[in-house]
């Protein structure tokens, strides 16, 4: 359709939205999706010059790829035009997210979103960024403050579209250390309900496990498992060989079980090809990174500090991470390189100067320095 009507921008946004939700080839995604989308939007851009509206769209194509100074460009020139432009902004902010810069990010993201309209759907995940950078900095508290405020379920508007956000936040707060309020747990479970019942988009079910996951609500769990295995056996492959076993890994962190959490979700980070089998579910870089983020601390649990160490190396080399710094010094500890594990340690307290005093991770953090130091 947008060889022939390359103008129909209404397709254009409509094709990266499939996409994006992982749907990009008929029960089977793709591993190389974002090169995908990068290609489609290429192929059409010429239609649309300047166009403020497309910039904001072709910057998202862009920093998936990696290409993160023209995606800048892209989104600050669609901006400059239009305001307002939550597109054009959400492509800044995840700029900031690749490069490292929490404390970046927190103030670009901070001074736009009070001024956008928050009856937005954007605005709940643009408040989710928001808290991202908060929790990158280890400001636990703000961050649950704007997860309450602008994120969680009872106070926006009732939307599986923002399942995503709110179970993700929720299960870095608990993988981290900092469990979300007993209150939040049963909306978020009840938000996340239908995927018990019927299955859907790889992206929303790989999300809806981390809610039962935060919830506890192993029942919930155990028959979206079910659905997704009858689906599997009757040959969808992205059920099969991505959501099922992503589900399942989630499960066996939940029980503590994280060698098995390992076993199911390591093949999925495909850490020997050419593109990770995860980015079959959809999403971008920072929403999937929430998953390679359990997988790094089931590593840590099981003992896999070999693992644990190869992966936090090639996620440094991206960006800068006080987190992944301190989770660098656990593994070094561990396995017995106490002056490498210093140097991680100076490295992350550096980065952490302004993080909450009383939260677990500074403690975490702060008991790890006695040690070695």
């Amino acid at each position: 359709h947008l060889a022939e009507f390359p103008r129909d921008m209404l397709m254009v946004r409509v094709a990266q939205r499939l996409y994006v939700l992982g749907c990009s080839s008929v029960g089977a995604a793709v591993p190389n999706y974002p090169q995908e989308l990068f290609t489609l939007m290429k192929s059409v851009a010429p239609e649309y010059g300047d166009d403020w509206a497309f910039q904001g769209q072709y910057a998202f194509a862009h920093h998936e790829n990696g290409l993160l100074d023209e995606a800048l460009k892209l989104a600050e020139g669609s901006l400059a035009q239009r305001p307002t432009n939550a597109v054009a902004s959400h492509s800044i902010t995840h700029v900031y997210f690749e490069r490292g810069d929490a404390s970046g990010g927190n103030d670009f993201l901070g001074n736009w979103l009070p001024g956008f309209d928050d009856r937005a759907t954007y605005h709940v995940h643009l408040s989710w960024h928001l808290a991202l950078f908060e929790l990158a900095l280890g400001h636990y508290e703000r961050a649950l403050e704007i997860y309450d405020t602008g994120i969680r379920p009872s106070v926006v508007a009732k939307s599986a579209l923002s399942l995503n956000d709110s179970a993700s936040l929720l299960w870095r707060l608990q993988m981290y250390g900092a469990a979300a309020p007993p209150g939040l747990m049963g909306e978020l479970s009840a938000q996340a309900a239908p995927a018990a019942e019927r299955m859907g988009p790889a992206f929303r079910d790989s999300h809806a496990a981390l809610a039962f996951a935060v919830a506890a609500d192993d029942q919930s769990m155990t028959r979206m498992m079910d659905g997704l295995r009858a689906a599997a056996d009757k040959g969808d492959k992205l059920a099969g060989e991505v959501t099922l076993p992503l589900v399942q890994g989630i499960s066996a962190f939940v029980h503590q079980d994280y060698t098995e959490a390992v076993r199911l979700m390591e093949p999925l980070f495909g850490q020997d090809a050419r593109y990770d089998q995860l980015a079959r579910i959809g999403g971008s870089h920072a929403q999937r990174e929430v998953f390679e983020d359990t997988l790094t601390e089931a590593y840590l649990r099981a003992g896999q500090f070999d693992k644990a160490e190869a992966l936090l190396g090639q996620r440094l080399k991206r960006r800068e991470s006080p987190r992944d710094l301190f989770w660098l010094a656990r593994a070094q500890e561990a396995d017995g390189n106490r002056e490498a594990a210093e140097i991680s340690v100076q490295q992350a307290r550096g980065g952490w100067r302004d993080a909450d005093p009383d939260s677990q991770e500074t403690a975490a953090l702060a008991g790890l320095a006695d040690r070695i130091g």
